[in-house]
């Protein structure tokens, strides 16, 4: 149903001229519509996460095509919003799901952007011995030390209101939590 909705409501928006109040009305419904896809897959994703059922299918890869495929999606997003977003470019090869650490990182750049409107964001990685360690950094507002384990649980918000145009439900870092546990 949500499907036919968002088709039904891309095809009003065509018919429609751009500038006007339907059209700007119709932009809300298609973005709800969204928003409600969004959280029925994140709380699916939460429940075969719990379930048990989320399960990797590793390979090994580079990543910098991971990469340059953030740095594309993001890249848009960064310049709409004023944000100056650097990728580091990486030769390094890892065993993995690319799907899954796509998803981890995807999680990880969307809350980076969300509560840093106008700052900078970098991507990139990094050796640590024999493993690599693939960080997200932001000058945003921050963490306090005492709250750093609780984002990571479900529903849980920091009150960045103030900076935040748009907020999520607090699933998004469960899930990056997660999926890293699956991956290992």
């Amino acid at each position: 149903p949500l499907n036919a909705a968002k088709l039904f409501t891309s095809s009003l928006l065509e018919m429609l001229p751009a500038a006007g109040e339907q059209a700007r009305i119709a932009r809300h419904i298609d973005d709800a519509l969204g928003a409600t896809e969004d959280l029925i897959t994140d709380l699916l994703d939460i429940s075969r996460l719990e379930a048990g059922k989320f399960k990797a299918k590793k390979l090994d890869f580079v990543l910098r095509d991971l990469f340059d495929n953030l740095k594309a999606e993001f890249g848009v997003l960064a310049q709409a919003g004023g944000i100056h977003f650097s990728v580091v470019e990486s030769k390094h090869a890892v065993h993995s799901d690319v799907r899954l650490l796509r998803r981890v990182l995807q999680n990880f750049l969307t809350n980076a952007f969300r509560y840093n409107p106008g700052g900078r964001v970098l991507l990139g990685c990094r050796r640590m011995g024999e493993k690599i360690r693939i960080e997200v950094w932001d000058n945003g507002p921050g963490i306090p030390q005492d709250k750093q384990e609780a984002i990571f649980d479900e529903f849980s918000r920091l009150d960045h209101s103030r900076t935040a145009k748009e907020q999520g439900l607090g699933l998004g870092l469960a899930i990056a939590r997660g999926i890293s546990q699956v991956l290992g």
